[in-house]
């Protein structure tokens, strides 16, 4: 029939039925239970065209070079500032405990120097480390995990750096007695052997645990992780050989009460409270 309403209606708007469709696809709709998940219906035309699927998630862009240059020199300059207080900080401590008055003992005093600020460097690095996996720590906003880590990383290469420098020191002066088969093999050093025992020990498991953390990206978080908590262990090993191998031990009583308990406080906490393992 000519004249009705539908041959008012603009000629681009009416779609030809396609036989045997659906009245759906005369109108340029599409029913979600009907139409394939390879396809779908253009509006007012009827015509399939190819679904995108489902949209991917949006994938962080990588970092480029003058980023990972920039991250770099953050995390270098973060160590030497580290490894200079922590050598003041040993420093003052060994000149406080036992005034040097002969030339014969300045390779003894660097070697204190160093072995001192060794041991501070290690404490806050455990008990940063203990901190970033406590569960109290949710309860702080400051500082961020990045910045934690960050300077994790930096604690962790500077006490390495210290601990090579206090056993060279020491190996190399004729007045500790120590030598370098006792500075690098146990229970070889003329000095309080036993003591000195501790403390090559606990070497090897700073380079055991600072190995792994350089290549926790490419172990399994079990193997990894196993060997990391070994961070505590060596605490202790380190501790024990700080306080029987030190002339200075009675001078330095507090400051190495205070730090063990501090260590010790935050490792009972976090596994009493559940922390992470």
């Amino acid at each position: 029939m000519r004249g009705g309403p539908l041959d008012n209606r603009p000629s681009s708007t009416i779609a030809d039925p396609v036989p045997g469709a659906a009245p759906e696809a005369a109108t340029g709709t599409a029913r979600p239970d009907l139409a394939g998940p390879s396809t779908a219906v253009v509006p007012d035309t009827g015509r399939p065209f190819p679904n995108p699927g489902p949209a991917k998630a949006a994938q962080p862009p990588a970092p480029t070079v003058p980023e990972r240059a920039r991250s770099l020199v953050e995390w270098l300059s973060l160590a030497v500032v580290v490894v200079g207080g922590a050598v003041a900080v040993g420093y003052w401590l060994a000149t406080v405990s036992r005034p040097v008055t002969t030339s014969h003992m300045m390779p003894w005093l660097a070697g204190r120097t160093l072995g001192l600020g060794a041991y501070a460097t290690l404490t806050v690095l455990v008990c940063l480390g203990i901190w970033l996996r406590h569960p109290w720590r949710s309860r702080w906003t400051r500082p961020s995990p990045e910045s934690a880590l960050r300077a994790h990383a930096a604690l962790g290469a500077a006490a390495t750096v210290l601990v090579v420098g206090h056993l060279s020191a020491l190996a190399m002066d004729s007045y500790a007695h120590v030598g370098w088969v006792g500075a690098l093999v146990p229970w070889q050093s003329g000095y309080r052997t036993s003591a000195v025992a501790l403390g090559v020990i606990a070497f090897y498991l700073m380079l055991l645990v600072a190995g792994t953390a350089g290549l926790a990206g490419r172990l399994t978080r079990g193997r990894w992780l196993t060997v990391h908590q070994l961070a505590l262990p060596l605490f202790t090993l380190a501790w024990f050989h700080g306080v029987l191998s030190g002339t200075d031990t009675p001078t330095l009583r507090v400051a190495y009460v205070v730090t063990g308990l501090a260590v010790g406080a935050l490792a009972v906490t976090r596994y009493v409270t559940g922390g992470q393992q």
